[in-house]
């Protein structure tokens, strides 16, 4: 599975780091790549793959790190 980044998506990570920065830079850093490796683990492990409940007809996928969904087709 090929990994491409939704601009919209950039914007979430990039907003997640910086509202977790306030607190923490390292913590911040270290949420971003957790979230960047579930979704590499995703492209390679397709038994973590779950349908959003929410729109069941658009066949959407997601997963979950920490209290982050990651959603994605």
């Amino acid at each position: 599975m090929k990994i491409v980044w939704s601009a919209e998506a950039r914007l979430e990570l990039r907003a997640i780091k910086k509202f977790i920065a306030r607190d923490s830079v390292f913590y911040a850093t270290r949420m971003i790549a957790r979230i960047i490796e579930r979704v590499e683990k995703v492209a390679v492990l397709s038994a973590q793959r779950h349908l959003v409940h929410e729109y069941p007809e658009l066949d959407l996928r997601e997963v979950r790190e920490g209290s982050y969904r990651i959603i994605y087709h």
